[in-house]
């Protein structure tokens, strides 16, 4: 399953039940990850993935993907976390105390 029927249509993307497709992944613990889809009847492909295997962030800006609150405040705590964790090193590397 590639997701609900409803995602792909509201989004542009023209893939019918049915549609030959190929497509690149890997596998998760629990489920598959899609790095790209080929839709063999329209020709058109979608990445869903960096060639790292990073999500495309372009879905937020280009397909209009929901950026809630709860996912902004998820983001904005990682990327704090982040911010600790190099400042922690450079200050240890520096040789400065623990306030």
């Amino acid at each position: 399953m590639l997701g609900p029927p409803w995602w792909w249509a509201d989004n542009g993307i023209d893939l019918q039940p049915g549609d030959p497709i190929e497509l690149e992944g890997f596998e998760s613990p629990d489920h598959m990850e899609v790095n790209w889809i080929k839709n063999l009847r329209t020709g058109q492909c979608i990445d869903l993935r960096t060639p790292s295997g990073m999500p495309v962030l372009i879905g937020v800006f280009l397909y209009r993907e929901p950026f809630t609150f709860g996912r902004l405040f998820g983001f904005a705590i990682i990327w704090a976390a982040v911010g600790v964790f190099i400042f922690d090193n450079i200050r240890a590397q520096r040789g400065v105390p623990v306030l």
